[in-house]
């Protein structure tokens, strides 16, 4: 009589992949004109302290 139950692999598929509207992290892409001579860019948020950034 066989006493070995052999092996048994079970394969669960990965759930779906979810996108996220908005995960804490933005990321902004800029360009500028040719003729541009700074860029700024301001954030503001609700409980947040406006700040800007100059390039």
């Amino acid at each position: 009589m066989n006493t070995d139950p052999g092996i048994i692999q079970v394969i669960t598929p990965a759930e779906p992949w979810k996108r996220k509207l908005f995960n804490g992290y933005a990321q902004i892409i800029i360009q500028k004109d040719e003729n541009a001579k700074e860029v700024v860019l301001y954030a503001s948020a609700k409980g947040l302290r406006t700040t800007s950034l100059k390039n």
